[in-house]
């Protein structure tokens, strides 16, 4: 690859971190909003007060509470999802690099696997790919 192909690549990937890092940040500082908020409200509420026996503010109070636990959830599910995507994408991507398009790994690699007894042994991916039975190497 030449340098400008490179520093494409670089680039893109620099951005996409810095959004998944700014998502993260975004839902904090409103997790961190709605939870101070939400306290001092209802610190207001149940504190002795001179807002009269209507109940005006109390009600006030609920709504604002209720429609902002909404957008928090909301957002919250928004966040999650996002995260989940990004995840998915990441494993497809690293999957798709293992593998080359006919489902074999690339190069023929052979790789290790543990046995049972925990001792390291070569393997053959090859041989799994054709059900043939594989050697185990002492």
């Amino acid at each position: 690859m030449d340098d400008k192909n490179l520093e494409k690549i670089y680039k893109d990937i620099r951005k996409r971190v810095h959004e998944k890092y700014e998502k993260r940040k975004e839902f904090a500082i409103h997790a961190t909003i709605f939870t101070f908020s939400m306290l001092f409200v209802w610190l207001v509420i149940f504190s002795p007060n001179d807002f009269g026996d209507s109940g005006i503010f109390e009600i006030f109070a609920t709504a604002i509470s209720c429609l902002w636990a909404i957008g928090f959830v909301a957002h919250g599910v928004d966040f999650g999802f996002t995260e989940m995507r990004e995840n998915a994408i990441d494993r497809e991507i690293e999957r798709t690099r293992l593998f080359g398009e006919g489902g074999k790994l690339k190069n023929e690699d052979i790789g290790l696997r543990l046995r049972e007894d925990g001792e390291f042994i070569d393997f053959d991916y090859d041989a799994i790919d054709n059900d043939e039975p594989r050697q185990d190497r002492a």
